[in-house]
C-alpha cells in the first residue's frame, strides 16, 4: 500500500537502462556487486533494476542521499535482501577482498580515484579474480585521460579498456602466486601440496555460512576433499556435485546423479539419513583413503565417475558435454571405472577394481582380515584401492590412446605422472599376501614399478626389485619418484608405514633407500623435502630431503643447538595437506603448522575441520567448507568458510620443538610473552613463549614472579598503535621481582650442578598499557640485579602506551633477575626478550 510517506517509484530513461544493461553484459553480472558514490544515480537504480546480481551493496557518504535510498528501496522489498547502503568515504571503507563480480565507481569519485593509485587499488582488491570488472563511470575526456595512467600503474592482472561508460578495468586470471587443487592429493603427482604462495598466517575470515553440509558426504567415511581450480569449489554430495564460488561461498550450480558409487565406498550401511541429528552415526571407513577420488577437476571440465562411464561436465555451468565409456571386453560383465587422473590433454582410467577377495579366491572363515568387515577396513576398502588396467584417453574427445594391463593390480595411490611419463606401482596388498602365506601358497615374483609414456603407453622402464610400498609420489622439480606407504589411522590395514626409496623418474635409477625407517603417511613432496605425517598426540618422524635421505635439521629455537625438525599435532582423524607456507591438519580443532617462521602448531579455534583433509589452500584462499555432515563433536561453529591471509590478526602456537633442548643447553634467545595466551616466533626468529603456560607445554625455565600480580590480556587489534600489539596487549601489574633460569631444567636437576660463568645478553623490556588496565600514568624503577643496569620507565594513557627499553649487554650466569619499584601507579611488564651475544 503506498502512503503519502512511501517514496515515489522513480521511472528510469530507457537510454539509461539500455546502458547499464551493455556494461553488465561485459562480464558476470551476478554475486554480488559494490557501488561507491551517490546513491540518487538513475544509473544506479537501472543495475538494481536489472536484478542481476545476488546482492549489491552502496557505499555513499551523504546521510541524505542514504537515507532517501534506503527508503526507496525498503518500499520496493529489495533493501536488505538484494541491496544495502553504507555510509561511508570511499577511501576509508574496507570492503572484503575478491568480493564482488562487479565494482561501480560513481561519476564524481572516478577521477579522483583514477589518479590515486592506492585509493583504486584498494577498491579493486575487492573484484573478484578470473573475470571481474571495475567499472570507473566517466565521460570520454575524463576517460581517455585516466587511461594512460591507469595503464602505468601497472597493477596486476588489470586489463583496461575505454568504453562508452567510462573505463573498465578487469581483473584476468588467477591471483599472482596463488594455484588450483585438482586431485585427491592434490596433483596428479600425488604431492599433497598446492603450489600456492598467497595462503599464509596470520590468517582472518573473508566468508562464512552460504551454504549447509546437506550437500556433502557423511564425515568418517573419508570421502574425497573438495577440489578447487578458477575461483569454484566442487564438492561431491552422495550422489551430487557443487561448484561454489571460492571468494564468497555462493553457490553456483549443482547437478545430481542417479548412483556416483559412493555407497560402501565413502559411507556405508552404519550412516542413517538424519543430517541434521548430532546422534553417532557411520563408523570410520577408509573411503577415498584408499579408493581414492572418483571425480577430477580441471580449468575447463569436470570428469565424474558412474559405473562404467565418466560424465564431462563444464566445470562453469555444470552442463553435461559428453560421456567417455570404459572400452570392454565382456558386454554382459561391464568393468566399472576404478582409477581416475588427468596429465595434461590425457584422461587416466583404471578399468575394473581388483576385488581381491574374489579374484584370487581368498575368502575363508579363517582369514579375519579378508571374511570380516573390520568396519571396511580389510575388505570392501580394499576391494576398491586398486585396479586391473589403465587405459589413456584425450580428454576431450575421448578417443582410446593406449591401454595397459597389470600383472596383479594397480594401486590407486600408486598412480602417479609427470615429465611426460606415467608411473604405477602393481602389486597385491600385504593383506592378501599374508592370506596366501597362511595357505602355504608362494608369493607372486613379479611385482613392479613401471613407467610409460603418458600419451603412447609405451613402456620406458621397469623395476621389480624390492616392491614394499602402497604410495607413489613424484617430484616434477626434481624429477624424483618416491616409493614408500601411507600407513596412519584410518586407513587401510595393508598400508604400509616403513621404507623409503627415491629413484630418478628419467630411468628408475634408485638414488637412495632407508628400509629400516618407520613413519606415519602419507608423505608430503614440498619442493626439496618430504614431509612425513602425524598422528593424533604423537611427533612425526620429521623430514627428509629428496635428493640424498638426509634428516632435515633446525636450531633449537631457544638453545640455538641442532635437533631434528618434527611437528605435533592433538586429535586428527585426517591426514596433512600442504601449500607453499602452510601444513594444515585437524589438530583437536582446525589446526596449522607454519612453515615461514616454524614457530610450532597452532589453531584456528571454533571449529573443526573433517574427518577428510578438507583445508586446502589454493585459489589464494584456505578453503573450508563444512565437511562435518552428522558430527556428533561439540564445537561451536559448524559452517563453511574460507580464510584468507590479514596480517594485523594474532596468531598463536604450541612450540613443542623447544622441549627438545638438554638439561644442560644454555637460553640463546627467548621471549616470555607475560598473559599472552599462547606461543608465538617473531618476525626476527625469536621463539616468545606464554607465561603463565597455557597454550600447551613448553620448557622448563623455572620462571619466578613476585608481587601482588594480576595478569591482563587485550586482543592485540585493540592496540593498533603498538609496535609489537602481540606482546603489549598482554602482562602483568604489581610485579615486584622476575626471574629466570637461563638453561633448560627438570626438577630433578641441582641448581648447585650447574656451571655459573658470566654470559654477556642483550635483555630487552616491553611495556604495554592496553585498555584492559587502568589507564592511568604510570613511572617505576627497573634494575637488573647482579649487575648495575637500571632505567626508569613512565607510561602515559594519552602520549605513551607502550615502551621498549633495551639493555645492550648485561653479563649473566644462570639466572636473569629483575627488580621494579613503583613509583607513580602499579607496575606492569608485558615481555621480556633475551639474546646471547
Amino acid at each position: 500500500i503506498q502512503t503519502s510517506l512511501s517514496p515515489s517509484p522513480q521511472k528510469i530513461d530507457l537510454a539509461v537502462q539500455d546502458q547499464a544493461k551493455r556494461m553488465l553484459g561485459r562480464g558476470d553480472a551476478a554475486g554480488y556487486a559494490l557501488w561507491f558514490g551517490a546513491c540518487n544515480s538513475d544509473l544506479l537504480d537501472a543495475v538494481i533494476e536489472g536484478e542481476s546480481f545476488h546482492h549489491i551493496a552502496v557505499i555513499d557518504e551523504d546521510e541524505d542521499r542514504i537515507d532517501a535510498f534506503r527508503r526507496r528501496w525498503d518500499w520496493r522489498g529489495k533493501y536488505g535482501s538484494s541491496v544495502s547502503a553504507h555510509r561511508a568515504n570511499s577511501s576509508t571503507f574496507q570492503s572484503p577482498p575478491y568480493v564482488a563480480n562487479m565494482a561501480f565507481v560513481g561519476h564524481e569519485l572516478s577521477v579522483s580515484i583514477g589518479m590515486d593509485r592506492d585509493r583504486l587499488s584498494e577498491i579493486y582488491q575487492s573484484v573478484r579474480p578470473y573475470g571481474g570488472l571495475l567499472h570507473l563511470l566517466c565521460d570520454p575526456e575524463q576517460a581517455e585521460k585516466l587511461f594512460a595512467k591507469i595503464v602505468d600503474m601497472k597493477i596486476a592482472q588489470a586489463e583496461v579498456v575505454q568504453t562508452e561508460q567510462g573505463l573498465q578495468i578487469r581483473r584476468v586470471g588467477p591471483l599472482p602466486g596463488s594455484a588450483d587443487w585438482t586431485h585427491q592429493h592434490g596433483n596428479i603427482a600425488n604431492t599433497i601440496k598446492s603450489d600456492d604462495r598467497l595462503v599464509k598466517l596470520p590468517l582472518g575470515v573473508l566468508w562464512f555460512g552460504g551454504n549447509t553440509n546437506i550437500d556433502t558426504l557423511p564425515r568418517h567415511g573419508h570421502g574425497p576433499p573438495e577440489q578447487v581450480v578458477g575461483g569454484r569449489l566442487i564438492i561431491q554430495g552422495l550422489n551430487s556435485l557443487t561448484a561454489r564460488d571460492v571468494y564468497t561461498g555462493r553457490v553456483l550450480w549443482k547437478r545430481d546423479f542417479k548412483d556416483l558409487g559412493t555407497y560402501d565406498v565413502f559411507y556405508d550401511s552404519t550412516y542413517a539419513e538424519t543430517p541434521l541429528d548430532p546422534a553417532y552415526n557411520q563408523v570410520h571407513i577408509p573411503g577415498a583413503n584408499g579408493r581414492g577420488t572418483n571425480y577430477v577437476v580441471t580449468n575447463d571440465l569436470i570428469y565424474v565417475l558412474e559405473g562404467p562411464t565418466c560424465h564431462v561436465l563444464s566445470t562453469e555451468t555444470g552442463e553435461l558435454l559428453r560421456d567417455i565409456s570404459l572400452p570392454q571386453s565382456d558386454p554382459n560383465n561391464l568393468q566399472e571405472w576404478g582409477y581416475i587422473g588427468v596429465y595434461e590433454d590425457v584422461l587416466i582410467g583404471g578399468v575394473g577394481f581388483a576385488k581381491y577377495r574374489t579374484r584370487l579366491d581368498v575368502v575363508d572363515p579363517k582369514d579375519a582380515e579378508l571374511s570380516k568387515s573390520k568396519a571396511g577396513f580389510g575388505t570392501k576398502s580394499l576391494d576398491r584401492a586398486a585396479s586391473m588396467a589403465l587405459v589413456g584417453f584425450n580428454r576431450h574427445s575421448g578417443d582410446v590412446l593406449w591401454k595397459v594391463d597389470a600383472r596383479h593390480s594397480f594401486w590407486h595411490n600408486g598412480i602417479v605422472a609427470g615429465n611426460g611419463k606415467v608411473y604405477a606401482l602393481d602389486r597385491n596388498p600385504k593383506t592378501v599376501e599374508d592370506v596366501l602365506k597362511r595357505r602355504g601358497r608362494e608369493l607372486p615374483k613379479t611385482y613392479r614399478i613401471l613407467a610409460f609414456d603418458a600419451r603412447t603407453g609405451e613402456t620406458t622402464w621397469e623395476i621389480g626389485e624390492e616392491i614394499f610400498g602402497t604410495w607413489l609420489g613424484y617430484s616434477s622439480t626434481h624429477d624424483m619418484l618416491l616409493q614408500a606407504g601411507a600407513a596412519a589411522s584410518d586407513r587401510l590395514t595393508s598400508e604400509v608405514g616403513q621404507g623409503m626409496t627415491v629413484y630418478h623418474a628419467k630411468d628408475g635409477a634408485v638414488v637412495w633407500t632407508k628400509k629400516s625407517l618407520a613413519y606415519s603417511g602419507p608423505c608430503i613432496l614440498h619442493n626439496d623435502l618430504i614431509i612425513t605425517n602425524a598422528n593424533s598426540y604423537s611427533e612425526s618422524a620429521g623430514a627428509f630431503y629428496l635428493r640424498d635421505g638426509s634428516q632435515k635439521m633446525v636450531h633449537n629455537p631457544v638453545t640455538g643447538m641442532k635437533q631434528p625438525w618434527k611437528i605435533t599435532r592433538a586429535y586428527g582423524c585426517n591426514t596433512i595437506s600442504a601449500s607453499e607456507n602452510l601444513l594444515t591438519f585437524r589438530s583437536g580443532a582446525a589446526g596449522y603448522y607454519d612453515l615461514l617462521s616454524e614457530g610450532g602448531t597452532g589453531n584456528l579455534g571454533g571449529f573443526r575441520s573433517g574427518c577428510t583433509s578438507n583445508l586446502v589452500s589454493a585459489n589464494g584462499v584456505l578453503n573450508a567448507p563444512d565437511y562435518t555432515r552428522t558430527c556428533s563433536c561439540s564445537y561451536q561453529n559448524q559452517s563453511s568458510l574460507a580464510l584468507v591471509h590479514m596480517p594485523e590478526l594474532e596468531m598463536w602456537t604450541i612450540d613443542n620443538s623447544a622441549l627438545l633442548a638438554l638439561e644442560s643447553d644454555r637460553v640463546a634467545q627467548l621471549g616470555i610473552n607475560l598473559g599472552a595466551p599462547g606461543d608465538r616466533r617473531s618476525d626476527e626468529g625469536v621463539p616468545w613463549l606464554d607465561f603463565p603456560i597455557v597454550g600447551g607445554d613448553s620448557p622448563r625455565l623455572g620462571i619466578e614472579l613476585k608481587g601482588e600480580t594480576r595478569f591482563f590480556h587485550d586482543h592485540p587489534m585493540t592496540f593498533p598503535m603498538a609496535r609489537y600489539p602481540w606482546i603489549s596487549a598482554s602482562g602483568v601489574e604489581g610485579v615486584t621481582s622476575l626471574k629466570v633460569r637461563l638453561r633448560m631444567l627438570t626438577p630433578a636437576t641441582p641448581i648447585e650442578s650447574i656451571n655459573n660463568d658470566k654470559t654477556p645478553y642483550r635483555v630487552r623490556l616491553f611495556f604495554g598499557m592496553p585498555k584492559s588496565v587502568a589507564q592511568v600514568a604510570r613511572k617505576m624503577d627497573v634494575s637488573i640485579v647482579g649487575s648495575e643496569e637500571r632505567c626508569t620507565i613512565e607510561l602515559d594513557p594519552v602520549r605513551s602506551r607502550e615502551q621498549i627499553y633495551t639493555f645492550e649487554r648485561v653479563s649473566l650466569d644462570e639466572t636473569l633477575e629483575i627488580e621494579f619499584r613503583g613509583i607513580e601507579g602499579a607496575t606492569l611488564l608485558s615481555g621480556v626478550e633475551l639474546q646471547k651475544l
